[in-house]
């Protein structure tokens, strides 16, 4: 009963935060069985587990705080070098991971679409790759994967009388289309082609409009001078279809591409597919068809700084280590060269590893052996450490970095706390995270204030401060200006989006006021009402917007109280020291949702129990001595 009563001042107001959102979201499960709103009732009652976690570890500050500077050390050093090694590994993403980094080191192996990037002293119009490969999972099936434009194609290959077909089931709704593609090395104007192909289908398919094959060249599909088709019809026996198209002279692209399409809502199978171009009067075919997985193309980037193409070749491994020397013409001179292995979709019957082993690439006139490009710009490589997105990353980080500040300005301890800064800053700007930068920034400068300059150590704070900014600007001045990624500038399309999800998410809300919607929902909604096509949304990027279109104005109510009793509870606790911790972490929940996350929720509870803790201690020592009493002696 003793520490109960030593804690309640703790506890009470967290019960009360917390309790009265759950209650809301248990009344309105009540009213309407709603299996989302127990998601929300269990981020309340996970945020009373962080509650009592964070009272146990204030009982150890120094321990806790220097766990926390640990930490904020370890991911400094981790992303550095995951930064310095991302050149090193086979890696198609740009949101990348330190542990997917250390993996591939270790293991060589190639994902789906590894990817990387090499550079030539002067241009070359022709390469030679030189490799050992086998495949690590799965097998090679070779000449049955598409390309396909919409998640809900089932493509499978199937064996049958000896001979391999893909059997294809489309999705009933868009316009779905499956392709295959084949890069010329030269111009296809003028030039004629023949795709042939057997195809045959479960029901009986009538020709309809476009319904069934298309040629066209590179990307004149809005020009019918760029395209010709080849409506087909279908029925339970193999037909054979062919389709004969010469190039208009104009087309001065190097890629022709095979599709199949309009067959929404049908299924059907195709095998023995083919392309041929006329070589006189001779016709020669062309392989392999892109993608007939696995195979590797080459691209450099353009003035623009688009990645183009140049050529592409397949080859065929398998679970034996063996020798692969290709020789690639390119359709342009490039020294700098992106090599990518294209390994085609994850399925029960294709590859997903390939290990790479003793890979080189040189020119084939000059015989130079090329060298790997250094690291990507942070412009493009967006670290992410243990977290699923290089956001949540960067505003955890930033929280652990406020709460670690302040422990040890509790303590007077300016120069760590002052090093702290120095760790901090670099790991979220690495994560490209520029909410959480800003917020950081202004964190920092906050309760750098209030911690010191306040205190009398205006001097101290500036010659010590002055000490860490030469040394970030010495690090940085290492850089390249690109380096400087994404925290450098702001991103106007990133805005604008952001202003369109927002006003659709009200929108939304205004219609869906007492239910709210959920996330698949809401991003078909929301892809109908004008963010541009290509953009996935997954939720509202507002915490209080999400809340209010996730569970309606229930969701609203409980958000707007949580949030405002958190900022009641900073003040209560540490004045100004409260509200510059959680005025930041509000500030990144304006523009992304990450305030439920572990890594940003439970270091926030915890640097407030922190305040509140020293404002008890505070309270003790500031109590008046009661005189003592003289003794009665008989």
């Amino acid at each position: 009963m003793r520490n109960f009563n030593k804690l309640s001042p703790i506890i009470s107001p967290w019960l009360w935060l917390w309790g009265i959102p759950f209650i809301l979201f248990a009344f309105r499960y009540l009213i309407k069985n709603d299996v989302r709103v127990l998601e929300a009732m269990g981020q309340m009652l996970l945020g009373v587990v962080f509650v009592g976690a964070s009272i146990v570890l204030i009982k150890y500050p120094r321990l806790t705080v220097n766990a926390l500077v640990m930490l904020l050390v370890i991911t400094f050093f981790i992303g550095i070098a995951a930064w310095r090694l991302s050149a090193y590994v086979w890696d198609g993403t740009t949101d990348l991971s330190s542990t997917k980094i250390v993996n591939q080191l270790l293991t060589y192996d190639v994902p789906n679409q590894g990817l990387r990037v090499w550079q030539t002293s002067k241009p070359t119009e022709s390469v030679i790759l030189d490799f050992d490969a086998k495949i690590e999972k799965g097998q090679v099936v070779q000449d049955w994967d598409w390309l396909r434009n919409h998640p809900d194609y089932q493509l499978e290959p199937y064996i049958e009388n000896g001979q391999l077909f893909t059997r294809v089931i489309t999705p009933s709704n868009g316009n779905p289309r499956l392709r295959r593609s084949f890069e010329l090395g030269y111009p296809a104007g003028g030039r004629t082609f023949r795709a042939s192909l057997q195809m045959r289908a479960s029901q009986e398919v009538n020709p309809e409009g476009c319904r069934g094959i298309m040629l066209i060249a590179g990307y004149a599909e809005i020009d019918n001078r760029g395209k010709k088709c080849l409506s087909v019809s279908l029925e339970s026996r193999w037909k054979t279809f062919d389709l004969v198209w010469t190039v208009p002279e104009e087309v001065n692209s190097n890629t022709v591409y095979l599709d199949l399409t309009n067959f929404a809502g049908l299924s059907f199978d195709v095998r023995n597919v083919k392309l041929f171009i006329k070589n006189g009067q001779a016709w020669q075919q062309l392989a392999p068809l892109i993608p007939a997985s696995p195979y590797i193309s080459i691209s450099t980037l353009d003035a623009n700084g688009r990645i183009k193409r140049l050529a592409a070749s397949g080859f065929v491994p398998t679970n034996e280590i063996q020798r692969f020397i290709i020789p690639i013409k390119l359709n342009q001179s490039a020294s700098y060269i992106i090599v990518r292995f294209h390994l085609g979709k994850e399925t029960n019957n294709s590859i997903k590893f390939l290990r790479i082993q003793n890979f080189e690439i040189k020119s084939a006139v000059t015989q130079e052996r090329l060298t790997v490009s250094p690291p990507q710009p942070l412009s493009q490589f967006r670290q992410r450490y243990f977290f699923p997105h290089a956001n949540l990353a960067g505003h955890s980080v930033a929280v652990l970095g406020l709460i670690a500040f302040l422990s040890l300005a509790s303590r007077n301890y300016l120069l760590p706390a002052l090093g702290v800064i120095f760790l901090s800053l670099p790991v979220v700007w690495m994560t490209g995270s520029r909410t959480a930068w800003l917020s950081l920034i202004l964190g920092f400068t906050w309760l750098l204030y209030l911690s010191f300059v306040q205190k009398g150590r205006l001097r101290q704070s500036l010659v010590l401060l002055g000490i860490v900014m030469i040394l970030g600007i010495s690090i940085l001045a290492s850089f390249e200006a690109e380096d400087l990624g994404r925290v450098s500038s702001i991103d106007t399309k990133t805005q604008i989006l952001r202003r369109t999800i927002w006003a659709t998410a009200w929108d939304t809300f205004k219609a869906y006021r007492l239910t709210g919607v959920n996330a698949s929902q809401f991003a078909k909604y929301i892809e109908a009402t004008g963010v541009p096509s290509g953009e996935i949304v997954a939720h509202a990027h507002n915490l209080w917007l999400q809340f209010a279109v996730s569970y309606g104005v229930t969701g609203l109510l409980a958000i707007i109280w949580l949030t405002g009793g958190f900022v009641y509870l900073a003040w209560r606790w540490g004045r100004w020291h409260g509200l510059a911790l959680i005025i930041p972490v509000l500030i990144m929940n304006i523009f992304d949702y990450t305030f439920f996350y572990a890594g940003v929720l439970f270091p926030l509870i915890l640097g407030m129990n922190s305040l509140r803790n020293q404002g008890l201690a505070k309270e003790n020592t500031e109590q008046p001595i009661e005189p003592a009493q003289p003794l009665n002696v008989p």
